[in-house]
Formats: C-alpha cells, structure tokens, sequence
C-alpha cells in the first residue's frame, strides 16, 4: 500500500510482484542494491479500484489513526494549523482531490513528523464539517505562541495559523489567524 505511513510498516512486510508485458520498464526491479529489497520503478495503479478510492481511503484511515494521539496530547490546546483542504476545491492552481490532498498531507508529514490528519466533521471548533486538515501536534499555551512555530518555520499566513482542536469546545475564539 503505497500510502501506508511508516510508523504502520512490518519488518516482515510481504510483497506481491507480476509483470505485465514486456515493455522495458516494469514496475519493480530485482536489482536493488540493498539484498532482499526490490527498486519501484514506476508507479501501478491499485488492483480492483481506482487511485482516488484508495486515497480517499488512506486519507480516512490515517485520520482515524490520528485521532486518538490528537485527543490525548493537543485537544483543547493551541497547535499550528498547516493545511485545509476538500475534494472539488481550487487552491493553489490545483483542483484538489483525495490523492492531491493525501500527496500535500504525506509531504508535511515528512517534513514534520509530528503532523496529523483530521476530518473537520468530527471536532466541535471547525466551522465546516467536510473538510481534512493538517495540524502538528505540538501543544501551545496560547495562540501566539502557535502562531510564533508558523513563523519560525516560514510559513505566511495563508499557510499556518493557530487552532484551537476539540470535541466540546465552540468554534469561536479557536482561531487565531495571522497578519
């Protein structure tokens, strides 16, 4: 599974190969430098659904992996807010998709490993039930000290902002944007 975090990997992982064709490229190589590895050479689409069913999926499955470590490490506190997005969106020159939005969310978890993912529809302070949301999960005392993370990491303000995440608390007063 191509989304699969790597907190969630196996050392004793089994992969299944088939070749289709004889074109020159397959989709794995047996000539990995590392023994018992094997190189990805392109990329195959899902067998028996489409990549954004599989995304969509991925996106549902890391979101519900999420939450628990959200609700017991950073709800009701400040964290900076990374990213809003929702299939059907146009953002960024993008018309954003689940495989767009779970490429965007992979990536700023890569860059910062601790970043989650929420669906909206399941806290109490995001105006919009329906959309995903990328946060990192480092509590703060106050917005502003939030806000500060945003800018020490060189995000504008369109990018991160302070966020309030909870299941009983209103939406007011859970944002602090920045200027």
């Amino acid at each position: 599974m191509y989304w699969q975090l790597p907190e969630k990997l196996s050392s004793s992982m089994t992969i299944s190969v088939s070749n289709e064709g004889n074109s020159s490229s397959t989709a794995v190589s047996g000539t990995s430098r590392t023994p018992g590895l094997l190189d990805a050479v392109t990329v195959a689409q899902p067998t028996g659904s489409s990549a954004e069913a599989v995304a969509a999926a991925a996106l549902r499955d890391i979101a519900n992996s999420d939450r628990q470590r959200i609700t017991r490490e950073v709800e009701n506190r400040w964290i900076p807010q990374l990213s809003s997005k929702k299939e059907g969106l146009v953002a960024e020159g993008i018309t954003w998709s689940s495989s767009e939005i779970l490429r965007e969310h992979l990536e700023l978890r890569q860059r910062f490993p601790q970043a989650r993912l929420m669906w909206s529809g399941e806290w109490s302070t995001f105006s919009y039930p329906d959309w995903w949301v990328t946060a990192v999960a480092i509590p703060h005392t106050n917005g502003q000290d939030a806000n500060n993370w945003c800018s020490a990491n060189r995000f504008d303000a369109d990018h991160c902002f302070a966020k309030i995440v909870s299941t009983t608390l209103p939406i007011p007063g859970s944002t602090l944007g920045r200027k």
